[in-house]
């Protein structure tokens, strides 16, 4: 991550993305991919995460996206100051990252 961000003391390569419903994930989700994000598929596949209520967790340094599985994770990623709405994710990404395609 760039070091001069400091938006919210932004100090981890983690984020963790609210979406409102299926399509907005969906939408999120080709967003990434188009961008050379993968699935972690190891612990999460593509339809798990689809179903789920929990927030996207983007590994930006690892290209690499996911999701929060429990309540608790989900209450500690708030707390972390490293939630994000959609539409301020994508500021964010294109603000650390000036190679996104849209």
């Amino acid at each position: 991550m760039r070091e001069d961000y400091n938006d919210e003391n932004m100090t981890s390569d983690v984020c963790y993305v609210r979406t409102g419903g299926w399509e907005s994930r969906v939408l999120l989700i080709e967003f990434l991919e188009k961008n050379g994000y993968v699935c972690e598929e190891d612990t999460y596949s593509v339809d798990v995460i689809l179903e789920t209520r929990f927030p996207v967790k983007v590994d930006i340094e690892h290209k690499k996206y996911g999701c929060l599985q429990t309540r608790t994770c989900a209450a500690a990623a708030v707390s972390s100051g490293n939630m994000f709405t959609i539409p301020k994710f994508y500021s964010f990404l294109e603000f650390v990252s000036p190679y996104i395609i849209v």
